[in-house]
């Protein structure tokens, strides 16, 4: 009589802390890594490296890019992954939460020399890679697009990927192709030296930027590329989203401490 309703009281307490407890940690992680050679799966391979070194392991799970990044953090197929900013719905939004942004994502258009072109909006007509399904580029190729208004043609609205608008601007198949990508991607560092091709300005930058929401204004230093070959040969405008990344809502708390860490 005197120490059952102790005991159970103890039991009680016991169970009550197991349930009220979190979980835990997993050992093993999902993140989407974008496709292979872009400055998200780079991104995402250091993470790999870092977060092992703390006892996570990281599987990478290639995707198209961001919008298929999103896609599947719903289905709850990964559990973390770099997402271009200002793409989220309302019930991604609530599913999903960002740690923070990690870097700016730039707009490249490049060129070909010979295409009269000084504008984006001068590509309504031309045979152009906006990215491939799936993707953030071409998620905002088509807001672009859109603000720039009227219709464009199919023929520029091609779905390469970046390898296969690497080579088809190199061959001559297309006019211009569209990229974004973080300065850092390093296909993005050999079209800005690749004869042949120019990177096109968005003189009006500031405008789009204060109109469309999750980009800003960004200006390309003349010679950031390369100073002795100077490359570019002027500043050039460009707008940018910021790469968020981006965890499901459930991820464990442990999980995003290694992650900002």
């Amino acid at each position: 009589r005197i120490y059952g309703p102790v005991i159970a009281i103890a039991v009680a307490g016991f169970v009550l802390a197991l349930f009220l407890m979190d979980p835990a940690p997993p050992k093993t992680i999902r993140f989407g890594a974008g496709a292979p050679g872009g400055a998200y799966h780079a991104y995402a391979e250091r993470y790999q490296r870092l977060l092992e070194e703390q006892g996570v392991k990281v599987e990478l799970v290639d995707t198209a890019g961001s919008i298929d990044n999103l896609r599947l953090l719903e289905d709850d197929f990964i559990d973390v992954a770099l997402v271009q900013g200002g793409l989220t719905g309302v019930s991604e939004q609530k599913a999903l939460r960002s740690l923070g942004g990690m870097f700016e994502e730039p707009f490249w258009v490049f060129v070909r020399d010979g295409v009269a072109a000084n504008d984006f909006g001068d590509l309504k007509t031309a045979r152009v890679s906006i990215g491939a399904e799936g993707s953030g580029t071409r998620a905002l190729a088509g807001i672009l697009q859109t603000a720039y208004g009227e219709s464009w043609a199919d023929s520029a609205k091609l779905g390469l990927t970046v390898r296969e608008a690497e080579a088809a601007l190199a061959a001559g198949e297309i006019d211009a192709a569209a990229f974004a990508a973080s300065p850092d991607a390093p296909y993005i560092n050999a079209l800005m030296h690749t004869e042949g091709l120019r990177l096109l300005p968005f003189e009006r930058a500031e405008a789009i930027a204060r109109r469309t929401d999750g980009l800003s204004s960004v200006r390309l230093l003349r010679g950031i590329a390369d100073i002795g070959a100077d490359i570019p040969e002027r500043d050039v405008p460009l707008v940018a989203a910021v790469a968020q990344l981006v965890v499901r809502d459930d991820v464990h708390p442990a999980i995003e401490a290694v992650l900002l860490d």
